[in-house]
């Protein structure tokens, strides 16, 4: 059971539209003992949420990139904080953004990352908030 909540709370979920860029964090992140998805874009991202939600795989924390086909970033965003349960998330850009998405993540998220980053900031941002979140539970 123990188990089973340690990995329930590091359970992320990485969303970018550039597979070059899923694959080498996801390892990365994986080899810094953090349970990964990944998905391409903010559609199949919020399916994955939904369908995970009350399962034990639920995802602890959402790391998106802002600019993707289908379902932006921004839209991700703002359908997961319609969700019942808050989901930490991490934003990860390498764009400028408009207003509307500067308030996006200022308001809803836990911060932004900006693209080009060296992996091991995310891995260090990512494992604060879910410690953080360890703690509020």
């Amino acid at each position: 059971m123990q188990e089973e909540k340690r990995k329930e709370r590091n359970r992320v979920l990485l969303v970018d539209d550039q597979d070059c860029i899923n694959r080498p964090l996801k390892t990365l992140m994986e080899y810094a003992g953090l349970e990964m998805s990944t998905a391409l874009n903010g559609q199949i991202a919020l399916e994955m949420i939904k369908e995970q939600e009350e399962t034990p795989r639920r995802i602890s924390l959402l790391i998106t990139d802002l600019k993707m086909p289908v379902m932006t970033g921004v839209e991700l965003i703002e359908e997961v904080r319609k969700l019942k349960r808050k989901i930490p998330i991490l934003v990860i850009s390498g764009a400028a953004f408009e207003k509307e998405a500067h308030e996006v993540i200022q308001n809803k998220t836990e911060g932004i990352i900006f693209k080009a980053f060296m992996p091991e900031e995310l891995i260090q941002r990512a494992k604060e908030i879910l410690a953080m979140e360890r703690e509020e539970a």
